[in-house]
């Protein structure tokens, strides 16, 4: 009783957040374009809701059934997520950028040169600065990652581990958004460096893994002298640590 409380809970404040900022998107969106039409607004309204939803019945649907329509789905709404939330955050920037240009008389000046009203303008660039944030996140998140090296002294070590390297890698979220061919290349990646151990720590998959089985198969191709060892994170709780396990 008490976790389904929990998760009642977690979905609500979750809505909230979720909708205030696609509340907030949307009043910029009408007030900058000028939008008046009814219908138009009541689209608008409705287009809200939707995406304030969407992640929630998405996850809802694919433990429900999992098909090319539910992953496309989650697909959709987990990109959404990450979409509107710079697309608010880079609205709310815009803010003290619009006063400071009315404070200079720049404003004006600049409806002027462009013959087009600034609320367009603003509209325009609030949406170009989104997709290039957007763009230049899904570029990191597809290269090749970063290596980090960190070398630890320690006192009284055996000299036969004098050398000895481990490979720690963590959250890697797999599933619908990061998908067998993205992990293979992680595991070429991380096999190439001749680790004598590996460690996962947390967050490995988001999904129900009995779908991805591409997935499943990677893990097995991890090469390290002393093992893999890996540790649950909270993702494995939300699907189900002993199915995941």
């Amino acid at each position: 009783m008490r976790r389904r409380l929990g998760l009642i809970m977690t979905v609500l404040i979750f809505l909230a957040v979720t909708g205030a900022f696609n509340y907030y998107i949307y009043r910029r969106l009408v007030t900058s374009a000028g939008i008046e039409s009814s219908g138009w607004l009541w689209g608008l309204r409705l287009l809200v809701v939707l995406l304030t939803l969407s992640y929630v019945l998405a996850r809802w649907w694919i433990a429900a059934d999992i098909n090319f329509a539910s992953k496309g789905f989650l697909w959709f709404s987990s990109t959404w997520l990450g979409v509107g939330f710079y697309l608010f955050l880079i609205t709310l920037a815009a803010h003290p950028i619009a006063v400071v240009l009315k404070l200079t008389g720049a404003y004006g000046r600049i409806e002027t040169a462009f013959g087009v009203n600034m609320g367009t303008l603003g509209l325009i660039g609030v949406i170009a600065c989104t997709l290039v944030v957007c763009g230049y996140g899904y570029r990191e998140a597809c290269r090749k990652a970063e290596v980090t090296e960190l070398e630890i002294p320690m006192k009284n070590l055996p000299p036969k581990l004098d050398g000895f390297t481990v490979v720690h890698i963590s959250d890697l979220h797999l599933g619908v958004v990061v998908g067998a061919k993205r992990f293979e290349r992680r595991v070429n990646h991380i096999n190439s460096l001749n680790p004598d151990l590996i460690l996962i720590t947390g967050d490995i998959i988001d999904e129900n893994p009995k779908a991805y089985p591409g997935i499943m198969e990677q893990f097995g191709r991890l090469r390290a002298k002393y093992g893999v060892y890996a540790s649950p994170g909270n993702h494995e709780f939300y699907h189900g640590l002993r199915r995941i396990i």
